[in-house]
């Protein structure tokens, strides 16, 4: 039987997963960039927790005003791309 090819994007081997797990858990508290494919796609704010597969995130900015200001979990599943702040590259301060 012919080897199932992985798109790494698209199908994370559970080690990816694990890191990217991990990763976001021990980014609790700090601030975060989050892009997503589907609406709202953007979620700038804090990490509050990790609970399983799920990102607490207290939102401070993102596409519509209305939904700002908010805690919001965000599936791991769902994010396409993420920067978590760090001392030497900060997310911007939007309004």
């Amino acid at each position: 039987m012919a080897k199932k090819s992985r798109n790494s994007f698209t199908d994370p081997s559970p080690e990816r997963q694990a890191a990217f797990h991990d990763e976001l858990r021990e980014a609790i508290g700090k601030r975060v960039l989050l892009l997503t494919a589907q609406f709202p796609s953007m979620f700038i704010g804090k990490i509050l927790s990790v609970i399983e597969d799920f990102v607490e995130v207290k939102v401070e900015i993102m596409p519509t005003i209305e939904l700002e200001d908010r805690i919001w979990y965000i599936h791991m599943d769902t994010i396409n791309v993420y920067f978590i702040e760090s001392d030497n590259f900060k997310i911007p301060k939007l309004r």
